[in-house]
């Protein structure tokens, strides 16, 4: 079973400037999605996910989901 703390809606984030502003801009392949930030135009790919739109979320989730965001640690691949 997995962790709840991992069963959550997330929002994703820029890692360039930090918007959440973030929506798929093409398709590289079938399961490999181009994401782009409509904030700062910085791109990259993701595999496996896509991105659902809400219209409804508020700035206490953004700031909620902004002070948990997930950082690669520095020196790791």
């Amino acid at each position: 079973m997995p962790d709840k703390n991992l069963c959550t809606a997330g929002i994703l984030f820029c890692m360039g400037c930090g918007s959440p502003r973030v929506d798929v801009n093409s398709w590289k392949s079938p399961g490999r999605a181009i994401v782009t930030c409509c904030n700062c135009g910085e791109t990259g790919e993701m595999q496996g996910f896509t991105i659902g739109r809400s219209f409804a979320v508020t700035s206490g989730m953004i700031r909620e989901a902004r002070e948990d965001m997930a950082y690669p640690r520095r020196g790791t691949a």
